[in-house]
């Protein structure tokens, strides 16, 4: 078990920020994360023939990186999917927040956690694990959104091949807080092969249709009957070759179709691997990556509260939000 954290000299220089890379490694796996954004570069996990491969989509340039038009691998807040009309009603006051997709306000705009340096708190090796935790202060009215946020996230990888995100964030007055993170995974570890072959199981019973802005209705629906029936796993291939082509969907965890499996599986049978997801968060995104740069060559699983919903944080709780990747094979 290490952690080491070095600079990235070219992405400093690109954006005269100190960016460091943390890696954390297990002498099986490794995971590679910048303290800008948050954002994974990297899940090094072997293939049922020993090969280590990236399971993260990931650009081919670090411009690319900076701008990250698809939010890859990158932390979401203060607001995870889209808002509807840029507006946040909060207790009677309504907020203005930046139109950033079409009439929407989506990942919390462009000052959103994912366009910030988070400062690096603590690194910790333990018998069964390694893991760093960072810090953030995201200030009041920042994009729009009330409330002087303090996040705190940890990301641990333990022996098992088991990597944890654990968020954990305070306010100082009442605001709307629901993150995610916006990791695309290509379990074949060659980013260059498409999904097809991949095979989904989603433990819901039922899911939110999108409207046609994209945005997804408020009353969720049955999966009985639709392409959005994922409670047997089955292969993205499938999914792509009918309508609607893609996911980009919200799935509903509270009522589990089947109480003893988790809430996400995804396996590659060409490769072996297999990607377990848990989360103590009501709802899954799942976008497919349906158009543009690298079309269907990555899968977001977004552990979240539903999109276009407000999710209310007071100044005397704590966010509480957890997620789980199980790598096997």
């Amino acid at each position: 078990m290490r952690v080491e954290i070095s600079k990235h000299e070219p992405l400093s220089e690109l954006l005269n920020l100190e960016i460091d890379c943390i890696t954390l490694d297990n002498d099986n796996m490794s995971v590679q994360i910048l303290n800008y954004g948050c954002t994974m570069m990297a899940i090094n996990v072997p293939d049922r023939e020993g090969n280590v491969g990236n399971v993260l989509l990931n650009y081919d340039d670090l411009i690319s990186v900076i701008a990250n038009p698809l939010y890859l691998n990158t932390i979401i807040g203060p607001s995870a999917g889209r808002l509807e009309n840029a507006v946040l009603n909060l207790d009677g006051a309504t907020y203005e927040l930046e139109v950033n997709n079409a009439t929407a306000n989506l990942h919390g705009g462009n000052t959103g956690f994912h366009k910030q340096l988070w400062e690096i708190r603590e690194r910790r090796v333990e018998m069964n694990y390694c893991g760093v935790s960072l810090f953030h202060v995201h200030k009041h009215m920042t994009g729009g959104f009330p409330g002087n946020m303090e996040i705190h996230v940890w990301f641990k990888l333990y022996e098992d091949n088991r990597v944890t995100i654990d968020f954990k964030a305070t306010t100082d007055r009442l605001c709307h807080l629901n993150m995610t993170h916006h990791n695309y995974f290509n379990l074949s570890g060659d980013c260059g092969i498409k999904l097809d072959d991949h095979e989904l199981f989603i433990n819901a019973e039922s899911y939110r249709p999108l409207q046609k802005n994209g945005i997804p209705l408020t009353a969720s629906k049955s999966v009985i009957g639709t392409p959005f029936d994922f409670r047997v796993p089955k292969k993205l291939s499938k999914l792509f070759a009918e309508p609607p082509n893609g996911l980009d969907h919200p799935f509903d965890l509270r009522e589990k179709s089947d109480l003893e499996k988790p809430s996400v599986i995804l396996e590659d049978p060409l490769s072996g691997r297999k990607m377990t997801v848990g989360s103590n968060q009501p709802c899954v995104v799942v976008y497919t990556n349906n158009a543009g740069y690298k079309q269907h060559e990555g899968v977001c699983l977004e552990m979240q509260h539903y999109p276009n919903e407000v999710h209310l944080l007071h100044p005397d709780e704590v966010y509480d939000h957890f997620t789980e990747y199980i790598f096997t094979l």
